[in-house]
């Protein structure tokens, strides 16, 4: 059973800081070099200085990025330009943002979560993750003692029972209501009612937790916890828990910071998640003048046409007819569907047909690994939602061959998260990403 609690968030300090939209930033995996700088320049507390803090000539195992964030973290406690909310509460969030010409808005909860094992089936990840980054969020929280940006969560809530007693929290007036550089407008609320706050515990105890976001931050606060508790058994006692807040009767680092969202709101959206293979990986396939190399490997299960010039304007509702599009070095977009289903039968023969049937897995498993016997390592695909960018990076030479996919559909994500399964790495883009600074929990 998921287990919920409210906690004393801790949030940018509005009488010093009157503008949040300069001290929010998106979560670390999604923001360019160009932004990173960006937001450094944009205030001097923004949250990207904690998040990606700069490395400096001289650093050292006890003087480095990390410990400069956990530095810079405790000094702005201390000079409250972040300060913490005297009662615990649950924090309703919403995210008001355009998607064509409609307007949406998201609700979710930030609350605390028991962090459990996957082979719990209280909660499920649905994408693989990679050493790299969790190695690096180790450090920081080692450093920094606190849930910097949240895991993003989903919850089946078929009859809105949840929705339901948010609603009275939503007519409360807002703690913030911030624009960010997007348009996006975040807004927060607070419910500290001992009363609501029970009720909606109760109503999330029964739910499973499914991973948007944050699969490698959520790994790494489990991973972080059984480090703890491995250091508080060495010493035979809590005491190596002192320095950490209590829970419900546990040291806060059993607790990961989420915002849950509904599986059925009517703001959560999912955008495809194309990929470019650098050249390095795959440069045997792309010194050719001509595909025919390509062609010849994919030819015997896919139908394969080549799309008119004009038609790269016009790929969402091109792909709705297809598997997935290629484009290749020589600036040739190549539209593939499957001559069979389920295919991916023969290759993985173990795994069910919601794992099999997914395009980002026909992709990987079929095309990248099976058919083009490539094997990219980690940091040689690039991962973007936006397809023109995906094309440039290859018309630029920074790209060998881009991939064009569809969205994964939502009931897709929960299918192979229920089946024990992951997609690969970055399959799903939820829209729009939950920023960093709004609240913090500190362990």
């Amino acid at each position: 059973m998921a287990q919920i609690e409210a906690f004393k968030g801790i949030r940018y300090n509005r009488k010093k800081i009157a503008d949040l939209s300069k001290v929010i930033a998106p979560p670390y995996d999604v923001i360019s070099p160009a932004e990173v700088r960006a937001y450094y320049q944009a205030h001097p507390a923004n949250i990207i200085r904690l998040i990606l803090a700069q490395e400096k000539r001289g650093d050292s195992s006890s003087n480095n990025k990390y410990s400069r964030a956990g530095k810079d973290f405790r000094k702005w406690l201390a000079n409250k330009t972040l300060i913490q909310d005297e009662e615990p509460g649950l924090y309703v969030y919403q995210q008001r943002y355009k998607t064509g010409r409609l307007i949406k808005t998201r609700t979710g909860i930030f609350s605390l979560v028991q962090l459990e094992d996957f082979s719990k089936g209280i909660i499920f990840p649905h994408e693989e993750t990679h050493s790299g980054p969790k190695k690096d969020l180790t450090l920081l929280i080692k450093n920094v003692k606190a849930n910097l940006s949240p895991v993003f969560g989903l919850y089946d809530d078929p009859k809105l029972k949840v929705k339901k007693l948010l609603n009275p929290a939503l007519k409360i007036k807002p703690l913030f209501k911030v624009k960010d550089h997007t348009g996006i407008e975040h807004c927060i609320r607070t419910i500290t009612s001992p009363v609501l706050i029970k009720k909606i515990k109760t109503a999330l105890k029964s739910k499973k937790i499914y991973i948007a976001d944050g699969h490698h931050r959520y790994e790494t606060a489990l991973g972080y916890c059984k480090y703890n508790e491995r250091l508080s058994s060495k010493k035979r006692s809590l005491k190596g828990a002192s320095d950490f807040q209590s829970i419900a009767g546990k040291p806060g680092y059993n607790y990961r910071m989420m915002c849950l969202v509904s599986l059925e709101d009517e703001g959560l959206i999912v955008l495809p998640a194309h990929r470019v293979l650098l050249k390095a990986c795959c440069k045997k396939l792309t010194s050719a003048k001509n595909d025919d190399n390509i062609i010849d490997k994919l030819a015997p299960y896919f139908n394969i046409k080549l799309a008119a010039k004009k038609s790269q304007q016009k790929i969402n509702n091109i792909l709705k007819q297809h598997c997935l599009a290629m484009y290749t070095h020589n600036k040739n977009l190549y539209l593939l569907s499957l001559r069979k289903k389920n295919i991916l039968k023969t290759i993985t023969p173990d795994k069910p047909a919601v794992y099999q049937n997914l395009d980002v897995n026909v992709l990987h498993g079929l095309i990248i690994k099976h058919l083009l016997d490539l094997n990219p390592l980690e940091g040689q695909i690039i991962y973007t939602r936006d397809e023109n960018e995906a094309l440039d990076l290859v018309n630029k030479k920074k790209g060998g061959l881009s991939f064009l996919l569809k969205a994964t559909d939502i009931n897709e994500v929960r299918g192979v998260a229920l089946s024990g399964n992951k997609m690969p790495q970055k399959s799903t883009y939820f829209y729009p990403k939950l920023p960093t600074g709004l609240v913090i929990n500190k362990l």
